[in-house]
């Protein structure tokens, strides 16, 4: 989806959700998911862009408690650009047929509001822009007089949403206010990995813009400086935190008015996945002079593994002939499973005698970050010159060159829910 697109969809949802009752406002439920970048491709149905070309979707099924309007809100639209995907959100009652996206599309009587009836199965069909991202996470805020139920349902920390009134303390604001603002404060609480993490703030579309201040300590409102780490609001969406460390949030009115609900969505880093800042050369250090050369192809989402290594049985001359292997297969998050191809009687430099290839056994890869893995192997063997063989290699980079190039590709936002 193009910047102006984007801003277009942007005034428009705006628009539409600041002409809307603020007091009708009720329950909020969170639906979610990722785009890894293997999703099925449809036709994209959107009044604002035509694409040239299908884009992937993801589908929720879904149902809600109660029978009336309902408003879906892009939770994260604030993080565009920063990892999260923008995307187009259709419902559906019944089933949703790729082949022929009109069919059972609910018309919305607004921009993203629909009228819903209880007991009735509805499909959510979140859907890319044209131009977007593959990979990164989505989330759609329900706003309606009802509960929604989903096997998609994300559980938001209860701090982040609320509502200001007249007998909330207030202080002055570490985010750089003067004035005194009506604040929330909620802990001592941790979170579960180190990292950036992403603020997006939904409540400023009905006129209240909060900030949310992070402190070590609880913050003493006469010196709201003290123990703070850091804040974050609209233009400032990212903080650095540490597992295992205790925090307290502070939720603060910016102004605009001064009562009302707010809702917004504190998103942690995205979990290490097998990235092609992986691509590179590997080895055990317990044994020199034998390694791994690594290639990760995302789009493809398979990865190439040649290994060089020596014969398990000595030859007919005590010696460990080399032995050259490689494998290829589709990998997932931090793992890979791949087929085995040895490669053997070939002859240096020439065509003839051309090589024998077969296939026997399986290797596979498990990474915990960008610096270290393991490979679990096994293959049969023929019983003879090449004997069954299984085991464990741990695996470290030769290099480090391209470690920050592999941090980089998954320091994005993760799925919203539990910090």
């Amino acid at each position: 989806m193009s910047l102006i697109s984007k801003v277009a969809v942007r005034i428009l949802v705006l628009t539409a959700l600041t002409c809307s009752s603020v007091s009708a406002r009720a329950e909020f439920s969170l639906l979610g998911g990722l785009f890894i970048g293997d999703e099925l491709v449809s036709t994209l149905v959107s009044e604002y862009e035509a694409c040239h070309n299908p884009v992937a979707y993801q589908m929720a099924a879904f149902g809600v408690q109660t029978t009336g309007s309902y408003n879906l809100i892009d939770a994260l639209d604030n993080l565009w650009g920063y990892g999260s995907v923008a995307v187009i959100t259709r419902v559906y009652q019944g089933q949703y047929d790729p082949g022929a996206p009109d069919q059972n599309l609910l018309p919305s009587s607004e921009y993203g509001r629909y009228s819903l009836s209880s007991g009735v199965d509805y499909v959510l069909v979140v859907q890319q822009g044209c131009a977007d991202m593959q990979e990164g996470p989505w989330a759609i805020w329900f706003e309606g007089p009802g509960s929604v139920a989903s096997q998609s349902a994300i559980s938001e920390p209860g701090f982040t949403r609320g509502r200001f009134s007249q007998n909330d303390p207030t202080m002055t604001s570490g985010c750089g206010s003067v004035r005194k603002l009506p604040y929330h404060q909620s802990g001592p609480i941790r979170v579960s990995h180190d990292g950036h993490y992403f603020f997006s703030d939904t409540s400023m579309k009905w006129s209240i813009r909060v900030c949310l201040q992070v402190y070590t300590a609880p913050v003493d409102p006469a010196d709201p400086s003290i123990n703070l780490v850091g804040y974050v609001h609209y233009g400032k969406q990212q903080i650095e935190l540490e597992a295992g460390r205790d925090y307290y949030f502070v939720t603060q009115n910016l102004g605009g008015q001064t009562v009302g609900d707010f809702l917004y969505v504190l998103v942690p880093p995205a979990q290490f996945r097998i990235n092609s800042g992986l691509t590179g050369s590997w080895y055990n250090p317990a044994t020199p002079g034998q390694g791994f050369f690594l290639a990760v192809y995302e789009k493809l989402n398979k990865a190439f593994l040649g290994w060089f290594t020596y014969a398990n049985a000595a030859s007919a001359g005590g010696g460990f002939s080399h032995r050259w292997m490689t494998a290829f297969g589709p990998f997932a998050s931090t793992s890979a499973e791949l087929g085995i191809d040895w490669t053997v009687n070939g002859g240096f430099d020439t065509l003839l005698p051309e090589p024998e290839r077969f296939r026997d056994g399986t290797i596979s890869l498990e990474f915990t970050d960008c610096l270290s893995g393991e490979i679990r192997y096994a293959w049969d063997g023929d019983g003879e010159s090449r004997p069954a063989a299984s085991g464990v290699i741990p695996i470290r980079r030769i290099a480090n060159d391209s470690v920050d190039l592999c941090e980089s590709l998954y320091r994005t936002p993760g799925l919203p829910g539990p910090l």
